[in-house]
């Protein structure tokens, strides 16, 4: 049991810290909405705020209850944690598939922006060069998106998923 509280542990002062930090940047992001007057910084300070918004009401709260839940003991508790941990994992993938989208979301506002400033501010050659820009930073968007994929997947990994998986072990130790 002690592994079980090890794991839990950890994963309670992961979902702190990442609170923490979705609090600092909510909190930034608002303050910095009243200061700054250009509209795409704006936009995007705005989408921030969302994003920060929606993940403390859904994920955060989510997450810290489900560890919550973890640490609690009873007759059943065999089923209790399988059940919970498989709620967990759960998140983490909703989680996962939620951050590809804002990433997507997110390159779709700032190419979006370009592409109006381009089409609106130029002409002629100048133009084409713009055009050929926001070409170019469409593929390196793509590019930024694969790799961001792989971290945000090694990152949920390595603060939630691995202890996890020791907890999953653990139970089916039990079992046998």
């Amino acid at each position: 049991m002690k592994t079980k509280q090890n794991s839990i542990g950890r994963m309670r002062r992961n979902a702190r810290w990442e609170l923490g930090f979705t609090l600092v940047l909510l909190v930034g992001s608002t303050v910095g909405f009243f200061y700054v007057k250009s509209l795409e910084t704006r936009t995007m300070l705005l989408w921030l705020i969302l994003i920060g918004l929606v993940s403390l009401v859904s994920y955060h709260r989510h997450m810290l209850s489900g560890i919550q839940e973890l640490s609690g003991v009873g007759a059943t508790i065999h089923t209790h944690i399988t059940q919970r941990v498989a709620g967990l994992r759960q998140l983490l993938q909703a989680s996962y598939r939620s951050s590809v989208w804002v990433l997507c979301i997110t390159f779709g506002i700032v190419l979006s922006f370009a592409l109006y400033k381009a089409l609106t501010q130029y002409s002629g050659r100048l133009l084409l060069i713009q055009l050929v820009g926001v070409g170019i930073s469409c593929i390196i968007a793509v590019v930024v998106g694969y790799f961001v994929r792989r971290v945000v997947r090694q990152v949920l990994q390595d603060l939630y998923g691995r202890h996890l998986d020791h907890l999953e072990a653990t139970l089916r130790e039990l079992n046998a």
